[in-house]
């Protein structure tokens, strides 16, 4: 997955990750993994902003390593000035078997697209 996550406030959106693999470079097959995407904030690391649950992967592409999971329009109405962004920062947390977990750290960035003139 790439270090960067990038929404419009307010828009809902579809995120696919690039191939999960292991050590050794070899696709990790995630389709009965147990996955959750947290964004925190900034200010305070220790408090969720939202929660992506394990049910809302889609897990189709789990064989290849790839997994896709949804980014709702609540989820991506996170405060950014207008006409900017903020950076919060989320993880990835692929539980593919107790001694095989995957965690994968994000800069989550919000960007407001509205007019500063408006």
């Amino acid at each position: 997955m790439a270090g960067t996550i990038s929404v419009i406030q307010g828009e809902a959106s579809t995120e696919r990750t690039k191939a999960i693999k292991d050590v050794d470079g070899a696709v990790v097959d995630v389709s009965t993994a147990t996955c959750t995407f947290v964004v925190v904030s900034n200010d305070k690391l220790d408090t969720n902003l939202f929660t992506v649950a394990d049910g809302s992967f889609d897990k189709s592409a789990g064989a290849s390593g790839i997994l896709s999971f949804p980014i709702s329009s609540t989820n991506s109405n996170q405060k950014a000035a207008p006409g900017g962004k903020a950076v919060y920062k989320g993880e990835l947390k692929v539980l593919i078997s107790a001694s095989n977990i995957k965690k994968t750290f994000v800069d989550f960035i919000v960007e407001n697209t509205r007019d500063t003139a408006n």
